[in-house]
């Protein structure tokens, strides 16, 4: 260390060490565009595990606060949900809309309930921000029972566990571009972190992703 008065420079002080304490990954702000991946439970039946794009966009300026999360695609399902900060959890509930039990013109609306809840798992300093830079957590879609003369959808219920990564991460681990896109992942492929194998699913495969719906006809 030197001081300098006047023009004048005093002399050179001895080494000094210099400890910053890391802030906790609790306190890490969310935002951004992320990579999800979903999981199914191995007790739900049905379905397949995918991957998921989600935006998260947060209520303050600066710090960690509640988020709203905008998941859209080509497909019909989409929802947008805020997520309430709690400590380090974020917890959520909205209607998805869009989506049909059957198909054709004698198919019924479907509407599903999602729950959400995501903890931020790691973090690092970008400019100015503490900011998370992973995820893990839960998604609980449900379906209530839906008829019409034509045919029937049962009630349901599909968990899914989540691992999110933001999108900088990859683009910085050189997993910039996605590979093969529409191809299914493998039930045993459940880690995001996988050179040349990223892929970004539709929005409309959310629910392939957390259960498949099974549609009765009456006739």
């Amino acid at each position: 260390m030197v001081a300098v008065r006047g023009g004048k420079r005093s002399r050179q002080s001895a080494p000094l060490t210099v400890h910053t304490l890391t802030a906790p990954v609790s306190q890490a702000r969310l935002q951004g565009s992320w990579q999800v991946y979903a999981k199914k439970s191995s007790s739900a039946p049905g379905g397949t595990s995918g991957y998921l794009t989600w935006e998260l966009s947060p209520s303050c300026a600066v710090g960690p606060c509640d988020v709203t999360v905008s998941v859209t695609g080509g497909g019909s399902f989409s929802f947008t949900m805020r997520l309430a900060r709690t400590g380090a959890v974020y917890r959520g509930r909205a209607l998805a809309g869009g989506e049909r039990c059957g198909s054709g013109a004698g198919s019924i609306p479907d509407p599903a309930t999602v729950k959400i809840e995501i903890r931020a798992a790691t973090a690092v300093g970008q400019i100015q921000a503490w900011a998370a830079t992973s995820f893990s957590g839960t998604m609980v879609v449900t379906y209530q029972y839906v008829s019409s003369a034509a045919g029937s959808c049962a009630a349901a219920t599909f968990k899914s566990f989540l691992a999110g990564t933001h999108v900088t991460s990859l683009h910085e681990e050189g997993r910039r571009e996605p590979v093969n896109p529409e191809r299914c992942p493998d039930d045993g492929e459940d880690k995001l972190n996988r050179p040349h194998e990223i892929q970004v699913y539709q929005v409309a495969q959310l629910a392939t992703a957390t259960g498949a719906r099974v549609y009765r006809d009456h006739g």
